[in-house]
């Protein structure tokens, strides 16, 4: 299928369909399929909220090196850096240092269809918010740096169970 290319870039590197001056359905499914298309699985809606497509392959922008890029970001208070897209590590960071700036507590949610990539985005945002608040190599802090992940391994396999008849979901997680 051909596509205008000037269309084509330009939704493609569109990062918040909310400033679109003519927003409407298609436009937001358009650009949404064209950062799916270009591997960028993560678009902005407003300031503190995130849409995440699920892939079903490996994406290189969930390493480690990437999420100390996005906590980099935010504390570069500089006017001429280029701000980086959007992700999860974003989200997660910038909740993290608007608590830890203003002491009001935040709130993640994660929804969709199953399958959708709620759990990988949860256990990203979890890990995000873990790398900020252990930050200084003390033993307590590594010690809870493993754990956390580790029991939420232990919930989430306790919280899906398998029958003869059917599969049965009880979401069990430390979110």
């Amino acid at each position: 299928m051909n596509r205008p290319s000037t269309l084509h870039q330009r939704l493609e590197t569109v990062t918040d369909p909310g400033r679109l001056s003519n927003l409407s359905d298609n436009v937001i499914g358009a650009c949404l399929r064209e950062r799916f298309m270009a591997d960028n699985i993560y678009t902005s809606i407003g300031s503190s909220g995130l849409v995440a497509l699920n892939p079903h392959k490996y994406i290189s922008a969930s390493s480690d090196s990437v999420m100390h890029k996005y906590a980099a970001e935010y504390r570069d208070t500089s006017d001429d850096k280029e701000p980086l897209p959007p992700h999860i590590f974003q989200l997660a960071t910038n909740a993290y240092y608007h608590t830890k700036r203003t002491t009001q507590d935040q709130s993640m949610i994660f929804s969709g269809e199953t399958s959708s990539g709620k759990s990988e985005n949860r256990r990203l945002a979890i890990k995000t918010l873990l790398e900020l608040s252990v930050s200084s190599p003390s033993k307590k802090g590594s010690k809870l740096a493993t754990q956390v992940p580790a029991s939420e391994f232990v919930l989430e396999t306790f919280g899906n169970t398998r029958t003869l008849f059917k599969m049965t979901r009880l979401p069990c997680s430390l979110s």
